[in-house]
């Protein structure tokens, strides 16, 4: 039952989301999907770059929010990328390292912790 109502958190809360992510992406390309499920710490999502055939998948496999220096922040411990030149790059950039986020994501994502 608790994983059923989860499963409905995340899904509004995915919602809630998507517009931000939508936007932050416009100036390279469409987002096509968005999910998040915060019980397996997992983030997916697909998009159609510009100029691109493929649409790319990502997906952070780990993730942490926590607050610092007045701030919350997205630790990335995990990330896989349909493009194998794209994963590199994020394996050696994004994977281990933090990032700020706003602070209504964030809010959201604790509440589902």
């Amino acid at each position: 039952m608790l994983g059923k109502l989860k499963g409905l958190k995340d899904k509004a809360l995915s919602q809630g989301i998507t517009p931000l992510i939508r936007e932050k992406i416009a100036p390279y390309g469409t987002l096509r999907d968005f999910c998040l499920d915060t019980q397996n710490k997992r983030v997916t999502l697909s998009v159609e770059l510009d100029g691109e055939s493929e649409p790319l998948h990502l997906e952070i496999r780990e993730y942490k929010v926590y607050e610092e220096g007045g701030g919350s922040w997205l630790l990335v411990e995990e990330i896989h990328c349909s493009k194998p030149w794209l994963a590199k790059l994020l394996q050696r950039y994004v994977a281990g390292r933090s990032f700020a986020i706003e602070e209504k994501v964030a809010k959201a994502l604790r509440l589902l912790a």
